[in-house]
């Protein structure tokens, strides 16, 4: 069953100063083996008649944020963005592109 989150400002003069659509936190005083703050887990199983995203962002003007490094087919990736085994594509040359292997 889907969980919708959602927030509305119904004031049109009124202002909001911070909105989430979700805000996930913990506190932890013990030892957690392993700690996802958004864990997405199969979604692909039965049919399906479209096509599966685990995270969709459909707004095109907004930033997305991760601070810290990124692995993309990389469980722990050791520069800002990592690419694990496998091709990449990209629309632009950019200049500081490093090959490793």
């Amino acid at each position: 069953m889907p969980v919708n989150l959602d927030f509305a400002n119904s004031n049109a003069a009124g202002a909001i100063g911070t909105a989430y659509g979700a805000h996930i936190s913990g506190t932890n005083a013990g030892t957690i083996t392993n700690t996802y703050g958004l864990y997405v887990g199969d979604i692909t199983s039965g049919t399906q008649t479209n096509t599966p995203f685990s995270v969709y962002a459909s707004d095109a003007n907004t930033y997305n944020y991760f601070a810290g490094n990124v692995g993309v087919g990389d469980t722990s990736p050791s520069a800002l963005l990592n690419v694990g085994s496998g091709n990449v594509k990209y629309r632009r040359w950019c200049q500081r592109l490093v090959c490793d292997g």
